[in-house]
């Protein structure tokens, strides 16, 4: 299974910005991942080592991503990273079987950089070959629940808390399952998030809020809580070190972004020919990546562009009519 990286963070100078992302990955669905995201406000429960992790459908790929705090600031507020693996959708069956392994071995799966991220510039990412080992007698735990979600997913969706027990649970979930598609989840999000998510019709099947503190099943259509989990496995946790992860927001306010170009490749070049070349209008790729607040800028300054248009129609329609009939009563021709 072939796989390519995402990387969406900031650095000191530069802008919030997908450093690294599949080559036929839309600016707009990069906005979509920002935006989304930029409703985590406090990202101090987040770590490399136990960090929020969602699984969805975003154009052409299959997106399995996870969400912490850098441990770097920018002017006093914590630096958040979004990092993880694009699969291509044709990959389905084998990335359904293949989540148990990168959830649990996410800091390695998911890593997208290893340098110094202030010196990183944006790039289209590579594909690399996924090697997994997914067998599902390895794991742990009382697998009762999952049997239950599975005669009940159509209707309910499965809940969870936010904790090694969670996490636990999910895997087991992710590892006992016929689907010939990935689980939907967001693990270690909120209301808001989901709320996204569901608006743009992704319908996710295992959802962890911060605040969630015991499993259960809860309707997809009014979200009423249908059943509690009592046979589950609890996951000692490990001690945690409080800190202010206050978080930078991902649609940046900075007075000054720098652009940025993505390396240039024989493939990113072919690809970009072959989108041009589509009836429907694609991005324009050759602008390069750009940041939250340029395409906030460009966007603005579309509808600008518009407006004395949209003014000056009005303007000589109105006018035009009276000089017309002013023509009329007089007997002058314009």
């Amino acid at each position: 299974m072939q796989v390519e990286h995402f990387l969406f963070t900031r650095t000191e100078k530069q802008d919030f910005t997908a450093f690294i992302r599949p080559a036929d990955m839309s600016l707009r669905d990069v906005s979509m991942i920002g935006g989304t995201f930029n409703y985590i406000t406090d990202i101090s429960r987040l770590t490399p080592e136990f960090p929020s992790l969602y699984c969805f459908p975003l154009g052409e790929h299959y997106f399995l991503l996870r969400h912490y705090n850098s441990g770097r600031a920018h002017a006093g507020r914590a630096i958040g990273v979004i990092e993880g693996i694009a699969v291509k959708q044709t990959y389905a069956r084998t990335f359904a079987r293949a989540l148990p392994y990168c959830v649990l071995h996410q800091q390695e799966v998911l890593l997208a950089y290893t340098g110094n991220i202030e010196t990183l510039t944006a790039s289209y990412s590579a594909e690399h070959a996924l090697e997994h080992n997914a067998d599902p007698s390895t794991l742990t735990g009382e697998r009762g629940f999952v049997r239950e979600f599975l005669s009940r997913s159509e209707s309910d969706r499965l809940f969870l808390p936010f904790n090694r027990t969670g996490l636990n649970m999910l895997v087991l979930t992710l590892a006992d399952q016929p689907y010939a598609t990935p689980l939907l989840f967001a693990f270690g999000t909120n209301s808001d998030v989901v709320g996204q998510f569901l608006t743009r019709e992704l319908n996710l099947d295992v959802v962890s809020f911060f605040n969630t503190e015991s499993p259960c099943f809860r309707s997809r259509d009014s979200n009423q809580k249908t059943g509690d989990i009592t046979d589950f496995t609890v996951v000692d946790e490990p001690e945690t070190v409080s800190s202010n992860g206050a978080s930078i927001a991902i649609r940046a306010s900075a007075s000054t972004a720098v652009r940025i170009e993505p390396i240039p490749t024989e493939q990113s070049d072919l690809r970009r020919t072959m989108r041009q070349s589509r009836t429907e209008p694609e991005d324009d790729e050759s602008a390069g990546v750009m940041t939250m607040r340029q395409m906030r800028d460009q966007r603005r300054a579309e509808e600008a562009a518009l407006n004395p248009v949209q003014e000056a129609r009005h303007s000589s329609g109105m006018f035009g009519w009276l000089a017309r009939l002013w023509n009329a009563i007089t007997g002058h021709r314009s």
